[in-house]
Formats: C-alpha cells, sequence, structure tokens
C-alpha cells in the first residue's frame, strides 16, 4: 500500500518533471528570439544613428530596446525559477527512490524465507547505483539545454562513479 502510494508520488513527479523540461526548452526558444529581436534593434538603432535624415529616424527606438532588454530579463527569471524548480523535482524524485528502495529492504527482510521475491544484497546494491546514476542523468538533461558546463561537470562525475561502482561489483565478485 505504501509502495502503490510512493509510486503514484514518483510518475506524478516525473509527468511535472517533463512539464517543466518543456517549458525550460520553450524558455529557451523565447528567450533566443528576446535577443534576436534585441539585437536587430540595437543594429538599426546603429545604423539609425549614421543616416543623416531626420525623417528616417525612429523616435521610439529606445524604448524599443528597454522593452527587449526587459523581456530579456523577464525571461531569463523565469527560466531561473524553473530550474530551481526541476532540481527541486529531481531532488523530490531521488528521495522517493530512496524509500522505494528502503521499502524493498523492508520486504526483503520480512521476506526472506521467500526465495522467488527476495533480491541480493548485490542486486540491492546495484538497484541504488543505477537510481543515482539515473538522477544524474536527468539534472545532466535539465542542464544541458541551459548550463552547459555543469552538464559536463555531471558527466564527468557519473563516468567517475560508474568506475568506481564497476570496480566495487569486480572486487565483490572476487
Amino acid at each position: 500500500m505504501i509502495k502503490e502510494y510512493i509510486n503514484k508520488l514518483l510518475a506524478e513527479n516525473k509527468e511535472t518533471l517533463k512539464q517543466q523540461e518543456k517549458q525550460l526548452g520553450d524558455l529557451m526558444n523565447e528567450l533566443s528570439s528576446a535577443e534576436q529581436w534585441a539585437e536587430s534593434l540595437q543594429r538599426e538603432s546603429n545604423a539609425q544613428t549614421n543616416i543623416f535624415s531626420p525623417r528616417n529616424i525612429d523616435v521610439e527606438i529606445g524604448q524599443k530596446i528597454e522593452k527587449a532588454s526587459n523581456s530579456i530579463s523577464n525571461i531569463n527569471q523565469q527560466i531561473e525559477y524553473v530550474r530551481d524548480l526541476i532540481e527541486t523535482h529531481l531532488r523530490k524524485q531521488s528521495e522517493y527512490e530512496e524509500l522505494m528502495i528502503e521499502i524493498d529492504n523492508m520486504e526483503y527482510s520480512n521476506n526472506s524465507s521467500d526465495t522467488n521475491k527476495t533480491k541480493t544484497v548485490s542486486d540491492e546494491y546495484f538497484l541504488n547505483v543505477l537510481s543515482e546514476l539515473y538522477s544524474k542523468v536527468e539534472l545532466c538533461l535539465a542542464l544541458l539545454n541551459s548550463d552547459k558546463n555543469k552538464c559536463k561537470h555531471e558527466l564527468n562525475n557519473m563516468r567517475y562513479s560508474m568506475k568506481k561502482y564497476a570496480e566495487e561489483i569486480k572486487n565483490n565478485e572476487e
């Protein structure tokens, strides 16, 4: 019963995470468009200062540039907010996965006589490792569009973690 409830929370969390990742992608596209708009306005403003005819000058260009800058800063704030939400949901996901592992461990200890339903300690360790790596992959995917340096750092951490876990599993088998 608790396991079903946590599975439901985990599924809802994953769905919310997908929606937020989509929203982040949309915001990144919107930011790109706003930045292009601001650049074109800036070029237009620079071109108008070079033209000597006062009839060709757009007097509202400064207001348009300010509006574009405000739009870019608003989009950046929204992106930061969504990133924070994604990080929060990633933490929740890892907590839910840890709870599931604890429940599985409790079931394992309660049903140790039933060999068909039990998992070995090596299997539980392997599930913990996979859960941790999955969380890191989700974080890296969230960072991929926004902060490539943090994403690269997370990928390197995953590589070292995988190597460490592979060596530990190899040592446990010997």
